[in-house]
């Protein structure tokens, strides 16, 4: 038999969780849905947003609910969390029951692996995720708002721009939600705004176990070249990449400015090789 999955109104600790929605809908302050909030990114950002917001953070399964919970309580933060998985569309219409003015769009998944050896369903399951699901997660949420005021953001990468050998499935879906965001951006009613937040390389582990994937996604004759490429992109990575805390902080400041900028690219240095390669290369 199926395990039933319990939504917010039904989850344990229901009490404490309705009281503190009751102390923060008299507030002022900002209400923040971020999804993909099981770790790294998604999980420091409530973190920091949640010392003067109201945070709900989501996570992908009701294990990851579970696991979160008891690190948010541990870690004694302010922040409601709950299951809502971004490829389900029960779980989108959970959206229609909260009160939010600001949608962080997090959730991603990253595989890897030979673009013209990898089976075509893994690059299906990664923009299932990481941009069909997520314009489903935006027209949901935009349907909510009718004429009040509210911001998106959506996390996007800098990988988008510039292409990586054997994480094509990953960087495209990427370069997808990109040109949809810039669209959208002129299609959304006047009340709402959204920000484009292309992101370079942090360490979190996302993108090492990304690497990792090449080889159990690729034939066994690519062997020898894969762990060349494993080798080389992990070097790269462990060189280019910056501490979490720096592109939280960056991000916080924009996420909390009464008019956010459309396009967010993080950090700094990334940011210009990124316009390079768009003048001098591609």
């Amino acid at each position: 038999m199926r395990k039933k999955e319990y939504h917010l109104s039904l989850q344990k600790g229901f009490i404490n969780e309705f009281l503190f929605l009751v102390h923060n809908i008299i507030g002022d302050n900002m209400r923040i849905l971020i999804t993909g909030g099981r770790s790294g990114l998604g999980f420091e950002l409530a973190k920091k947003l949640s010392l003067n917001n109201t945070v709900y953070l989501t996570v992908h399964t009701s294990k990851q609910y579970e696991t979160l919970k008891e690190e948010i309580k541990k870690e004694n933060l302010k922040v409601l969390c709950f299951k809502l998985d971004i490829t389900n569309k029960i779980d989108l219409k959970l959206i229609n029951t909260l009160e939010i003015d600001t949608l962080i769009c997090n959730a991603a998944i990253g595989n890897a692996g030979s673009i013209l050896d990898c089976d075509v369903s893994i690059v299906k399951d990664t923009f299932n995720t990481n941009f069909f699901s997520t314009l489903e997660l935006i027209k949901t949420y935009c349907k909510s708002r009718n004429s009040k005021r509210s911001k998106i953001f959506v996390i996007s990468s800098i990988a988008g721009i510039i292409p990586i050998p054997y994480l094509g499935s990953y960087t495209s879906s990427k370069a997808a939600l990109s040109m949809f965001t810039r669209t959208l951006k002129y299609e959304l009613p006047k009340n709402i705004s959204i920000s484009l937040v292309e992101l370079g390389a942090f360490h979190t582990g996302f993108n090492q176990s990304m690497i990792d994937s090449i080889e159990k996604n690729s034939k066994k004759k690519e062997l020898n070249n894969i762990h060349k490429i494993k080798r080389v992109e992990r070097n790269i990575f462990s060189i280019i990449e910056v501490s979490t805390d720096k592109i939280v902080k960056k991000l916080v400041k924009s996420i909390e400015k009464k008019n956010s900028k459309f396009l967010i690219r993080i950090p700094f240095i990334q940011s210009i090789f990124s316009k390079l390669y768009l003048i001098f290369i591609r």
